[in-house]
């Protein structure tokens, strides 16, 4: 029982409430996101979750529906996550959840800095020229920006550091950059076009 309306000895009223009872056996957890959020998770219904409270303990948990209409104050949409019965956690408890997102077979993880004004990186061609190449995010998080493989790239990913004077085919003369960076990282000179 979470509240209860009367004390032994009152009069009842008819209609009047007396207590409320929850049902314990399973709980739902609203999880709002943001329309770019819900994108990356593709169709999350049935998708399992993880659920913490902020002592670290953690619960298993299944997304059971996504809302059918977007909250018109702070434009969020609705997940549901169920969890499962007799888990520990209490009604009024504040969670947070993780929900896994689509997978991808290759993401990049490149310094926001590397992106260009115009939303570009500059890759190094196998004969180090640079070629400016579309960085649409797939995420972005703790100043990276987690991009697909750009066509034609297999494994590393040479990108030169954006100036203004770069254009599509110059050739550079690359030099690496120590610096503990979780894409490889290059900085490119402008050095003579082609011989």
């Amino acid at each position: 029982m979470a509240s209860r309306s009367l004390n032994p000895g009152e009069v009842l009223q008819a209609g009047a409430q007396i207590a409320e009872v929850i049902d314990i056996s399973v709980f739902d957890l609203t999880v709002p996101l943001g329309a770019a959020e819900l994108a990356r998770l593709g169709d999350p219904v049935g998708a399992g979750a993880v659920l913490r409270d902020s002592t670290g303990r953690s619960w298993p948990g299944q997304v059971v529906r996504v809302e059918p209409s977007v909250d018109a104050q702070n434009r969020w949409i609705n997940v549901v996550v169920q969890m499962d019965e007799n888990t520990g956690a209490m009604p009024g408890q504040f969670l947070t959840a993780e929900l896994a997102g689509q997978p991808h077979d290759a993401l990049y993880a490149v310094p926001e800095r590397l992106i260009s004004r115009r939303g570009q990186i500059w890759v190094l061609d196998g004969e180090d020229r640079v070629q400016a190449v579309a960085a649409d995010p797939v995420f972005v998080t703790d100043g990276l920006r987690y991009i697909t493989p750009p066509e034609g790239t297999v494994e590393r990913l040479q990108i030169a550091e954006p100036r203004s004077g770069f254009l599509s085919g110059v050739e550079v003369a690359p030099r690496t950059v120590e610096a503990p960076l979780p894409a490889d990282t290059l900085r490119a000179e402008t050095g003579e076009v082609g011989q």
